[in-house]
């Protein structure tokens, strides 16, 4: 009988979440909303500021291609670098430069500036967590930067393939 006493126990259990689901799934929803609308704020003053794409989208391609021919400098001459390839050291280089983009965040010196400005405490004052404001307005401008220098370094890859190492 203690077998079928647990058997029980689990499935009143799952049944309990299977009906708190959309309970707290609309909590969650309702919750997230106004990080949401930061999120398409944000999204939509970066599609505004059309020069920072282009100027993503340039940097992108100008930091690859300045780097292929420092290597090509440095290996073409007879340098070498360690142990490394020409094409190992490319490849390495273009999958930092891919990371950095995907992982770099400035959000310190955001906080930084409105502390010196004095706008941070107009935040502690509204029924909103200032990170999670940070942290949305941080991930649109991710977002954007991402898919803007991304699709600059995909397209010199693509020019490029013939230097870096092909996927293991």
């Amino acid at each position: 009988s203690h077998y079928f006493y647990g058997y029980f126990d689990f499935y009143s259990i799952q049944i309990l979440a299977f009906r708190l689901a959309p309970l707290l799934q609309r909590q969650f929803l309702i919750f997230m909303r106004k990080y949401w609308a930061v999120f398409k704020a944000n999204w939509q003053v970066m599609l505004t500021y059309r020069a920072n794409i282009v100027l993503w989208f340039l940097t992108a391609i100008f930091q690859m291609v300045f780097l292929l021919y420092l290597w090509i400098a440095v290996y073409g001459s007879g340098g070498k670098i360690g142990d490394y390839s020409f094409q190992e050291l490319f490849t390495y280089y273009i999958l930092q430069l891919i990371i950095y983009q995907v992982a770099a965040t400035f959000i310190s010196w955001e906080i930084i500036q409105e502390i010196k400005d004095g706008y941070f405490s107009q935040y502690l004052l509204k029924p909103i967590s200032y990170f999670k404001l940070q942290f949305a307005g941080n991930l649109s401008f991710k977002a954007a930067e991402i898919v803007f220098s991304i699709s600059g370094l995909i397209l010199v890859i693509l020019a490029v393939q013939k230097y870096l190492l092909p996927p293991i």
